[in-house]
């Protein structure tokens, strides 16, 4: 499982939820949380960072929070999203 491959999904869950306007900002930001903790994961892991750990299990737990807030919000469009998260997350653990 590739971080890479969850950020392009989160991506794509992102502009999609931000395309649906007032009422989805928390989840907007959720899914931008999962982004930026699965590229700084990436980035600590490729560099040998001492605080690889703690960066790990934060990066596990905002991808199981995305993942868990987009299967609330019922939408299709949220599938590959929500795999993608479960995945990252079950990785991270």
């Amino acid at each position: 499982m590739s971080q890479t491959t969850c950020v392009s999904a989160c991506g794509t869950a992102l502009t999609y939820v931000k395309g649906k306007g007032a009422g989805f900002e928390k989840l907007a930001k959720t899914i931008e949380d999962c982004i930026s903790l699965c590229q700084l994961r990436e980035e600590f892991e490729k560099r040998g960072s001492a605080l690889f750990e703690k960066v790990k299990g934060l990066c596990a737990e905002a991808c199981a929070r995305c993942a868990s807030e987009c299967k609330a919000a019922n939408d299709s469009n949220l599938e590959s999203c929500i795999e993608e998260c479960s995945s990252c997350s079950d990785s991270c653990k």
